[in-house]
C-alpha cells in the first residue's frame, strides 16, 4: 500500500524515540516493506532541510549519523515520483501543496500526517489525510478504503 509521510511524522521519532508510538510503528512498516513511502524530490529536500536542522533536531535523541542511516533506508524502500504538474491547491501551509502534488503525481491514496488544520476538507482529490494511528488501525482492520 502506497502511502506519503509528512516530514512532521520524522520529526516526533526523532524527537521522542518512542518506539510504541504510532509513527514510530508506521517508519518501521515502511522499513520493512509493508507500506510503500511515495517520494518526490520537493518532498526529499524537505526531508533533509529540516531532519538535519539544528534549531530542529537539538534534542533528538538520535545523532545525525543515525538520521541519516534511518533516512538512507526511508529512500531506498520509497518510490520516487516526478512532479510534471504543479497543482498548487493553496493549502493555508504553502509548503504544503507539495505532498498533494505528489499524491496525484503518485496516484497515492493516503497522506500520513499529526497536521490535518492545514488541509482543507473541501479538496475533492480523493485523498485520504490521516494520522499514523488511523492508518495503522484501518490497516489492521483490513479497510483501507477510509
Amino acid at each position: 500500500m502506497e502511502i506519503i509521510i509528512d516530514t512532521n511524522i520524522l520529526v516526533a521519532i526523532f524527537l521522542r524515540g518512542n518506539r510504541q508510538s504510532y509513527s514510530y510503528q508506521l517508519l518501521a512498516k515502511c522499513l520493512a516493506g509493508e507500506f510503500k513511502p511515495q517520494i518526490s524530490n520537493a518532498l526529499f529536500n524537505e526531508y533533509q532541510e529540516v531532519l538535519y536542522r539544528d534549531s530542529v533536531m537539538a534534542s533528538s535523541i538520535y545523532s545525525v549519523k543515525e538520521r541519516r542511516l534511518v533516512l538512507e533506508e526511508l529512500y531506498f524502500r520509497s518510490e520516487w515520483s516526478n512532479i510534471y504538474y504543479l497543482w498548487r491547491p493553496n493549502l493555508p501551509d504553502e509548503g504544503d501543496n507539495h505532498l498533494i502534488e505528489l499524491a496525484i503525481a503518485s496516484g497515492t491514496k493516503y497522506i500520513v500526517t499529526m497536521n490535518h488544520r492545514d488541509f482543507r476538507g473541501e479538496l475533492k482529490t480523493g485523498i485520504h489525510i490521516v494520522k499514523p494511528k488511523e492508518m495503522l488501525n484501518e490497516v489492521k482492520n483490513g479497510n483501507t478504503n477510509l
